[in-house]
């Protein structure tokens, strides 16, 4: 089939056109703009509904007030940089003696007390306390030569 007329945006000048090529053209029209028109009600429904799921308020104890599920989620550069640092530092304490590591992991990551590390160790709160400043001294040293920077203030 083709087209005698001129096509352009807009109303379609049918004058040049036979009967049959006109109601195509008419037909053609009504499913774009019914297409559209269906288009934009699923575009407003997904902003109205599952959009606004994400900024729904969780009503948690924070500063502000409250905080949206989307404030809770963990996104995917977050992931990586968290992975990124547990192999520095993995890395970094494999270079700690036994005693070392022991100590730093309890009283530096853990937040345990010297004296309860030293109690669980079978040493003096001293000793724990010679083995965490060593131990610090040979990470700075470590972090220091090799320019390690630990991603997202670890």
């Amino acid at each position: 089939m083709r087209l005698r007329g001129v096509v352009r945006h807009g109303p379609v000048n049918t004058s040049f056109l036979d009967i049959e090529e006109a109601r195509i053209i008419a037909w053609f029209n009504t499913c774009l703009k019914n297409e559209a028109i269906r288009l934009v009600k699923k575009q407003k429904y997904l902003t109205s509904h599952e959009m606004l799921t994400l900024d729904a308020p969780l009503y948690l104890n924070t500063e502000d007030g409250f905080r949206t599920l989307l404030d809770s989620l963990v996104f995917d550069n977050d992931i990586r940089a968290e992975v990124e640092n547990l192999i520095i530092i993995q890395d970094a304490l494999s270079k700690l003696t036994l005693r070392q590591k022991k100590v730093i992991i309890s009283t530096v990551i853990n937040n345990v007390t010297e004296k309860d590390t030293a109690n669980a160790l079978g040493v003096s709160q001293p000793a724990v306390h010679k083995a965490k400043e060593q131990a610090l001294d040979k990470l700075r040293k470590i972090f220091a030569n090799n320019n390690m920077l630990i991603i997202g203030g670890y």
